[in-house]
């Protein structure tokens, strides 16, 4: 094995367990700090884990593990098999009695796969995306969900916690986690993205075929601006190339959000026009709700 795929394993088991440690600390209820407290290790540390970037050691994985009242084993193995009675019987067949099942099963199921999840909106920041999706949202009668929320509720701490202790490697992965959970609820939502989504290919891949997608966008002075309005003024803290920085951003993603299915420009409107023009959208072009 080459120090590549050894490095590439270690990375993988790193995030397994940190994805262990995560879920059975929510499922008990346990707040981060009282994990620490109880395993006798810092707060910081267990955040590094469950977010993927700790060195992990037998001896302080058995302490939270008696923390969390389980055995060292359940944080070190794969992800519990959903269904064993089918994967049991699938094991027993042949290479072409597979192909028959993936056959008869696809057939009975065609229609729950290929439904969609719902809406998702896509674009930078300052298009309108929060604004439209709850109005979209409470006009379709479902909820409105924003995966960055998602990302922080997993997390247990802010963007700006996670992104600054772990990296934001470990934000994509959690972002990704949180999105696959949220389809796998088969729930017809309105799902706001992130900016940044669009540099994570796998991730804005399974929003593209699991819902619906609306490119929202605005010229960059009214992104710049409305994010302005909202009392951030960090995209012009300092910085007087930021307006040169948000056009170059907007062109190198123009061709990701261009993959949508529809676009709403919100340039130069107001909102509840806009929020009137998106709900008739999706009544034209997509089944919702």
């Amino acid at each position: 094995m080459s120090m590549q795929a050894i490095h590439n394993a270690e990375e993988q088991l790193t995030a397994r367990v940190g994805s262990a440690v995560r879920a059975v600390r929510r499922q008990a209820g346990l707040p981060r700090h009282a994990l620490a407290g109880a395993a006798g290790i810092s707060e910081r540390y267990i955040g590094q884990l469950e977010t993927g970037r700790a060195n992990i050691s037998l001896n302080v994985l058995q302490k939270i593990a008696a923390a969390l009242d389980v055995e060292i084993t359940d944080l070190l193995v794969q992800e519990p098999v959903r269904y064993a009675p089918i994967c049991g019987l699938l094991s027993g067949l042949n290479e072409q009695q597979l192909r028959d099942a993936h056959t008869v099963l696809a057939r009975h199921f065609e229609a729950e796969c290929q439904a969609k999840c719902g809406v998702a909106l896509v674009g930078l920041r300052g298009a309108g995306k929060t604004s439209l999706g709850n109005s979209l949202a409470g006009k379709l009668g479902i909820r409105f969900v924003q995966l960055t929320e998602l990302v922080t509720e997993r997390a247990g701490m802010t963007t700006q916690e996670l992104v600054e202790l772990a990296g934001l490697d470990a934000f994509r992965r959690l972002e990704r986690e949180a999105l696959v959970a949220l389809i796998e609820q088969k729930e017809k939502v309105v799902l706001e993205t992130s900016g940044g989504l669009v540099g994570a290919p796998e991730t804005y891949r399974l929003v593209l075929e699991h819902f619906h997608t609306v490119w929202v966008k605005a010229l960059p002075e009214e992104h710049m601006q409305r994010v302005v309005d909202q009392n951030d003024l960090r995209p012009m803290a300092g910085r007087p190339e930021a307006m040169n920085d948000l056009k170059a951003l907007l062109a190198d993603r123009q061709q990701a959000y261009g993959q949508a299915e529809a676009v709403l420009d919100t340039s130069g409107q107001e909102e509840g026009s806009t929020a009137d023009q998106l709900f008739q959208l999706v009544e034209q072009k997509f089944s919702v709700g």
